[in-house]
């Protein structure tokens, strides 16, 4: 932590106290949002996805966006005075993948499962090529590739409370569960998802389909085999098991799904908050098996994109407008 940080936090103690609370306090600083910094990035495309680094502590200072075959991590430390570049990677065609343009990323977790004396951050990105390239952020490497997937990687996951693992689903609705560390495909299931999510504690992932539906699958691994040496070699599959169940939870017939579910993401206290192309918002609530809010955008203002804080209660989504709008999130409601 620097200065500033410090500084910003010990002043935002005295906020808390003046607002009324920590519920105030969000309320509060929502409504007084203002931009500090622009990027332009190079490739000159569209930004597909950027995701913040939840799953190491001590290193959320980093995000990640992908975009063309570009793949840049950065540092936000200084609180958005400014934004330095740590590490930029392009997707380019080699003798062990095909590169191509890149759609996805996630963060996988690399503070104890590294040599490295004062760790590492992890970053898996994927795209066209169909393959899963894990970098390294202290050697700014690709350190694994993940090979089994025969279409375009659309969507990742992972979770700080299982560091190594990450389920990946292709275009053609091809889910996998990947052992990281070992490179090796523990489970492979075929599905109708359109985008997929882990839960916090690594027990079972999410999708969303095609028609609106949520269906759960639980992961269950046995012992690992070693992995083929050779450079050819091809993920070993059904070491593990995903059984699939259909979330039937409660919520009104207004205010469930009806198209394509293109987001989701877990939020704090085993929530999950969802998006379809419609723009319809859903926060479900997991342990009671029940939707504790819906929502759409008014006058066309339709989500494009959603992202949350896993142990905040702010939720953020961009409108196809451009516009990012807020909300606060409490136990009860959404």
């Amino acid at each position: 932590m620097n200065a500033e940080e410090a500084s910003l936090l010990w002043n935002r103690k005295d906020d808390v106290e003046q607002a009324g609370g920590h519920a105030a306090h969000r309320q509060l600083a929502l409504k007084h949002l203002k931009l500090k910094t622009v990027i332009k990035e190079s490739h000159c495309s569209p930004v597909h996805h950027l995701v913040f680094n939840y799953t190491d502590e001590g290193m959320q200072n980093l995000f990640a966006t992908v975009g063309h075959e570009q793949a840049t991590v950065y540092d936000d430390l200084h609180m958005g005075d400014f934004i330095a570049v740590v590490v930029k990677f392009t997707n380019q065609k080699t003798e062990y993948a095909d590169g191509g343009e890149l759609h996805t990323c996630t963060w996988l977790g690399g503070q104890h499962s590294t040599p490295h004396p004062h760790g590492d951050a992890l970053l898996a990105v994927a795209g066209a090529d169909h393959n899963i390239s894990v970098i390294s952020i202290v050697e700014a490497r690709v350190i694994a590739l993940l090979q089994g997937h025969t279409r375009d990687v659309v969507d990742m996951s992972a979770c700080a409370n299982k560091p190594g693992l990450v389920v990946s689903l292709a275009k053609d609705g091809n889910a996998r569960v990947w052992d990281v560390p070992q490179q090796l495909c523990m489970s492979s299931y075929n599905t109708d998802a359109s985008c997929l999510a882990v839960s916090p504690n690594g027990a079972f992932f999410v999708t969303g389909s095609k028609k609106g539906a949520l269906h759960s699958y639980q992961i269950a691994t046995r012992q690992q085999q070693p992995v083929p040496s050779s450079s050819d070699r091809k993920p070993q599959a059904a070491l593990g098991s995903i059984e699939r169940e259909q979330l039937n939870m409660e919520c009104s017939s207004s205010g469930r799904h009806t198209e394509t579910i293109d987001c989701m993401q877990f939020l704090c206290h085993n929530r999950l908050a969802t998006k379809s192309v419609d723009g319809r918002m859903c926060v479900w609530d997991m342990a009671a098996w029940k939707q504790l809010s819906s929502w759409k955008g008014e006058d066309g203002r339709h989500a494009a994109d959603l992202g949350a804080h896993q142990t905040e209660h702010i939720s953020a989504w961009v409108t196809q407008q451009g516009m990012c709008m807020c909300t606060t999130l409490q136990m009860g409601s959404a």
